[in-house]
């Protein structure tokens, strides 16, 4: 308990930052200073009037200081929350993303030349969802053209591969389209721990290297969730297949174009790119490149897992299971492999006191059918939904 009293009752500013005492000193300090000045014998309880009265002061004190504490926080991005971090983050340009919509990059096939304008296609799974196209895509030599969709509900709406195959808005040259990969997911409104990893990024990644600055630009685009790259320095193809001298970006989410415009302005001179995604960009000399780079493609893992029910175990218990692990592999990072002990791991020790009430039968667990670690391509990431977790009871 510290001496009263107290040398201040407001916030005190350091090297450390900012203080306050807490509300039990505040008051503390108070009565003394009050029995110093009206005499020892004053009634200061709770439910005497005077000690109410010092109450309700010591209170108004403490909101004070925790509004003070607070603001101060407020400036600083790593400790500021809600309306104060989308204020501070906009020194570095940035803005908090608001719910978005999930994209598809689909492949538009028919007449070269025909122009299509506000075209809009569906589902063929009975799904009913609809996704709109640029407002004007040009089909292209070849007959063909990749352009991102956009679903028109807000949220993490799915389409398989080869879903997104109705035309909803006829246009004479336009004759099919259809999406390669799945659609990436949407997302809530961008939470403050997502953002100040976004002001990070934004902030270091200049200082890094010019493939590192450029990621770093990419990822402040709207609607990348995520994104990663594998640059070749060197003069013969690497493991990842990347040519000499160029780099292959993979990322998840927003608008294709926009993603290859980004590379054209921020890669080094003479450094080529490599991906299965290619967009022409016209730079500011008139000269069309081709961008190369890789959509990030979902790599569904599905996972059994066998346990021995202990005292104390329920039903219930596996659903918690089941998200631990689907949360888990579905936040590890583009290419990384998912190693079957770190899931066994996950679930576990997926929350106390439940967790005592189980036990995983080791050398059972299996990824994907096989009881071994299960390598991802340093162009796909992970992803398990909780439907895709199994957890059966057994001994």
């Amino acid at each position: 308990m510290p001496a009263y009293p107290l040398p201040t009752l407001g916030c005190t500013i350091d090297e450390f930052g900012i203080s306050a005492p807490a509300f039990a000193d505040i008051l503390g300090s108070m009565k003394f200073s009050y029995l110093a000045i009206y005499g020892q014998d004053a009634d200061l309880d709770d439910d005497a009037q005077d000690g109410q009265w010092i109450g309700i002061q010591a209170k108004a004190q403490n909101d004070q200081n925790n509004a003070c504490i607070a603001a101060f926080n407020a400036r600083n991005p790593a400790t500021a929350q809600g309306i104060g971090l989308s204020g501070v983050v906009k020194i570095n340009g940035l803005e908090r993303e608001a719910s978005s919509n999930s994209t598809a990059d689909v492949t538009i096939t028919g007449v070269t030349g025909t122009n299509i304008t506000n075209g809009v296609i569906g589902d063929n799974v009975g799904l009913g969802t609809q996704w709109t196209l640029p407002p004007f895509t040009l089909i292209g030599d070849g007959g063909t053209v990749t352009v991102t969709a956009t679903c028109t509900q807000a949220g993490n709406v799915t389409a398989e591969a080869d879903t997104l195959t109705n035309v909803l808005t006829p246009t004479i040259g336009w004759q099919a389209v259809n999406n390669v990969d799945s659609a990436f997911p949407g997302s809530p409104i961008e939470e403050d721990a997502t953002l100040r990893q976004r002001q990070a990024v934004s902030q270091n990644q200049a200082a890094d290297s010019p493939a590192s600055a450029c990621l770093g630009a990419i990822l402040n685009l709207a609607g990348v969730a995520r994104g990663t790259y594998d640059e070749n320095v060197g003069s013969g193809t690497d493991a990842n297949g990347v040519p000499g001298k160029s780099i292959c970006y993979i990322i998840g989410g927003g608008d294709v174009v926009q993603i290859a415009t980004t590379i054209a302005q921020k890669k080094s001179t003479g450094c080529g790119t490599y991906g299965s995604t290619s967009e022409v960009i016209i730079d500011p000399k008139g000269v069309s490149i081709s961008i190369n780079f890789d959509v990030l493609e979902l790599t569904t893992v599905a996972v059994i897992l066998h346990i021995n029910a202990l005292t104390g175990y329920s039903s219930t218990t596996a659903a918690l299971i089941q998200a631990a692990v689907s949360a888990y592999i579905s936040a590890l990072p583009i290419g990384a492999i998912v190693y079957l002990n770190k899931v066994e791991a996950v679930a576990a020790l997926m929350g106390s006191p439940l967790n005592t009430t189980f036990e995983i039968i080791t050398g059972d667990t299996t990824l994907n059918g096989v009881a071994a670690d299960y390598v991802i391509d340093f162009n796909k990431a992970a992803i398990a939904l909780t439907t895709d977790v199994t957890v059966t009871v057994g001994p």
